[in-house]
């Protein structure tokens, strides 16, 4: 894919996320998404650019200390998870 192609898919994501309302739109160029499983076996999702990455582990329910390493807090909606952030500078 282009530059000129990713630049398009960009402005159609943020176009069409603001016709079905909402707001400060912000699509992360040179970023990846990842699902994963970690060695404990519980599902990761990921964000991962060029300055930091972003993870959400899944616990099992009575577990409210998140997985190991990093700083871990409940996500206030959902006790099953847990999220870690770490800057790259």
């Amino acid at each position: 894919m282009s530059q000129s192609d990713l630049t398009k898919l960009q402005q159609k994501i943020t176009a069409d996320l603001q016709n079905d309302g909402y707001r400060d739109v912000r699509v992360m160029p040179n970023s990846f998404l990842v699902h994963a499983t970690n060695k404990q076996g519980q599902a990761v999702v990921m964000i991962i650019n060029p300055d930091s990455v972003f993870a959400v582990t899944e616990i099992g329910p009575g577990n409210a200390t998140g997985s190991g390493g990093g700083s871990g807090s409940n996500l206030g909606n959902n006790p099953g998870s847990s999220t870690s952030g770490t800057n790259r500078q």
